[in-house]
């Protein structure tokens, strides 16, 4: 779906994802993007690559296979791995994750 810059309006669901994730109760979050996949969202991943990697399996050995992609860690594999929300923070942003602030 397209929206015309014109009809663009802050706020809008259909054009700020991040809105619509806000909105969502920490429950409805988990819900709809995995729990940890809603974690790495509320710790600053980026939720286009969160859920790029979960829902085209990027982050899969099978991808490197066919695809060539580099293998990285899943969000699952980062919090299962992460003793402290430091470490995941850092492992999320190592992984490609979270983008580096310029």
């Amino acid at each position: 779906m397209h929206i015309p810059s014109a009809e663009n309006r802050a706020g809008d669901f259909r054009t700020d994802p991040k809105a619509y994730f806000d909105s969502l109760s920490a429950g409805e979050q988990d819900r709809v993007f995995t729990k940890n996949g809603a974690q790495a969202i509320r710790d600053g991943a980026d939720m286009s690559r969160v859920e790029n990697a979960r829902l085209r399996g990027l982050s899969t050995e099978t991808s490197h296979r066919k695809f060539g992609t580099p293998y990285r860690l899943t969000v699952d594999d980062i919090y299962r791995a992460a003793g402290t929300r430091d470490d995941a923070i850092r492992l999320l942003l190592m992984e490609g994750y979270i983008r580096p602030s310029l």
